[in-house]
This record gives C-alpha cells, sequence and structure tokens, in this order.
C-alpha cells in the first residue's frame, strides 16, 4: 500500500530545540462507486476505508482537515472538480496529534438530491495541515473521487435455491480487541455438490447497525474461506477475529456483514451479520 510521508524538518517555538514535524496518510488515491445523492453517507460504508493521518514528528502537533476544490491539471481523465466543498464532512476536522500517533477521523459524502447531480464523476482534494506557532508547517493531500450512480440496496437474504444459513445474525463480545464467534452453519439445498467461498464485506448502510460502528472487512478471516459443501449435508463457517492492537479501535462495538455464495452461481448470495458489543 503506498504511503506518503510528508516530512519536514524545523525548528519550532514551541517545541523542543531539533524537533521534527512531519504527517504521513495511507489515505491517497481513494475511488468511490455508487454515492447515492440525498443521503449523508460516510466513507466508510462505501469503500471499507478509513481516513487517517499519522505524526511523524516529535512533538505533539495540531492538525486540521479540509476538503479543497482540486486545481484543474489535478483532476484525473473522467472526473470533474467537486462544484462545492460543502459536499464533504469531516469529524473531527481538527484535533492534536501525539508523535507516531494515527488518528482517524470519519469522512461523510452528501451530494444535494438534484437530477443535475445524477450520474456524474466527481473529484476533490482533502488536506492535512499542521497549525500553529510552527515555522514551518506540514501538510499532506489525498485525492478522493466518486460517482453518484444507483446502485440498488443489497437484499439481505440468509436462503436462496442453492444454500441457506440458520444464523442470520449473532451478537457476541467484544473483550480487549477479542471476541469468540460462533460458527455458522451453510447447508447445501441444491442436488449437487457445491463449491462454496465466504467472505467479509463492507457493511451495507441500509442495515440497522444497532448503534455500532460498520467494522473494517478486513477483520474478519476464516479458517477457509472456499470449501465443498456436499449436496443435503452442512459445513460450518468458521469466523475468526483480527482487529489490530490499536487503542483507535478499542471500547467499541463494531458490525460486520458476511457474504457466502457458490462460485458457479455468484448472483446467489448470502447474507450473515455479527454484532460485536466491547463489554
Amino acid at each position: 500500500m503506498i504511503n506518503i510521508l510528508i516530512f519536514i524538518a524545523a525548528i519550532l517555538s514551541a517545541v523542543p530545540v531539533h524537533a521534527a514535524i512531519g504527517l504521513s496518510t495511507r489515505f491517497v488515491d481513494i475511488e468511490v462507486e455508487d454515492v447515492p445523492v440525498g443521503i449523508p453517507t460516510r466513507l466508510l460504508h462505501l469503500k471499507s476505508r478509513q481516513y487517517s493521518v499519522r505524526n511523524r514528528g516529535t512533538s505533539a502537533m495540531t492538525v486540521q482537515i479540509a476538503a479543497r476544490i482540486p486545481r484543474p491539471e489535478d483532476v484525473q481523465p473522467g472526473y470533474e472538480p467537486v462544484p462545492d466543498t460543502s459536499w464533504i464532512t469531516i469529524e473531527p476536522d481538527e484535533f492534536v496529534v501525539q508523535p507516531e500517533e494515527r488518528v482517524i477521523a470519519k469522512v461523510y459524502i452528501h451530494v444535494p438530491d438534484k437530477p443535475e447531480f445524477k450520474g456524474r464523476h466527481f473529484q476533490v482534494k482533502l488536506k492535512a495541515t499542521t497549525v500553529g506557532p510552527y515555522v514551518v508547517a506540514a501538510s499532506v493531500d489525498s485525492r478522493l473521487r466518486f460517482n453518484t450512480g444507483s446502485k440498488p440496496i443489497r437484499t439481505m437474504t440468509t436462503e436462496t435455491r442453492s444454500l441457506s444459513v440458520s444464523v442470520a445474525s449473532q451478537t457476541v463480545t467484544l473483550r480487549k480487541n477479542k471476541a469468540v464467534i460462533k460458527p455458522i452453519p451453510a447447508l447445501n439445498r441444491s442436488d449437487k455438490d457445491l463449491n462454496v467461498l465466504c467472505t467479509s464485506i463492507p457493511w451495507d448502510p441500509a442495515l440497522d447497525s444497532d448503534g455500532l460502528e460498520p467494522a473494517d472487512p478486513s477483520w474478519i478471516k476464516f479458517k477457509s474461506s472456499q470449501f465443498v459443501i456436499r449436496k443435503g449435508k452442512t459445513v460450518l463457517i468458521r469466523p475468526v477475529l483480527k482487529i489490530p492492537n490499536d487503542k483507535m479501535v478499542e471500547g467499541k462495538g463494531y458490525a460486520f456483514l458476511i457474504e457466502i455464495y457458490p462460485d458457479a452461481k455468484p448472483e446467489q448470495k448470502i447474507y450473515s451479520r455479527i454484532y460485536m458489543k466491547s463489554q
């Protein structure tokens, strides 16, 4: 994963002599499809990505994040500059970051519900900048591209002609970023053996997350993500939680969405939800 690192050494009036300042982000160039119009939607729900900034310096820094209209020469082919930066909301948009600390900010996209904004491709710049009594400021830019489509909301079924799951959802307790997830029984309802795949996908914003944070799908792994289910038989799908050891995710609850389907008929998807509540 590309990691832009802007590191500027500077002598600061409010920090020790020879202190350095610098910011980095892994949010470099993100492309999002099918952003709904008229509905404020969090980027994490659409792309399973979070905007974050890390302090690469040696002293605490105050950082501001703002949405900017990109220069014409920076706009990628097929896109146009976002006409109004108020479409983008960042929470928080100012915070203090300790040395080597990473802070996550929520990014929301809200395209006005007007016919002229449907079916178009927009680009906006997110700029993080250090502020304060520093001789030199550090900043890092990110590019966010999105289109406004009319993608239908996913139907969260637990049964198709080929497969079914008996556990539509489960709630587990999260303790110190660890939780035991019950196996999910998947039944082959067809008259032949099926090669089945399972994966963790981004949370659907149309679903009730019970007040929990939509989780990063990469936090769910499987002991086996591809297997054969004999006709009329059941196989246990065993999700395993792998939350990073990061203070930013401690003490929170998360919602996960599991997608299961036969590789020969990927349109016949079934789903199981996992709600993790912090104790």
